[in-house]
């Protein structure tokens, strides 16, 4: 966490570094080729559609504005319910 240097409010603060969404990519590529690999030659299971949702997700994870999105939504529900709406985008 941090604080807001215009009033002191403690924020939380999300990085993103360079090339971490390529490097990513790269590895969920190979990722796939050892799943498809060993889905048909070790495994009786379907490994790969599950390597195909988690590659769905991460990229949700890079998309800051589709997070701030879905922290707006939590905070109006935690509002809703009484809580304290102290998520702010």
């Amino acid at each position: 966490s941090a604080n807001l240097v215009s009033n002191s409010s403690q924020v939380a603060v999300k990085i993103q570094y360079p090339n971490a969404e390529k490097q990513m990519l790269a590895d969920l590529t190979r990722l796939r080729i050892l799943a498809k690999f060993l889905q048909n030659t070790e495994l009786k299971f379907d490994i790969l559609s599950a390597v195909n949702e988690l590659s769905k997700e991460i990229g949700r994870e890079f998309n800051f504005s589709n997070e701030a999105q879905s922290l707006n939504i939590i905070a109006t529900n935690l509002h809703r319910r009484g809580g304290n709406r102290r998520v702010e985008i």
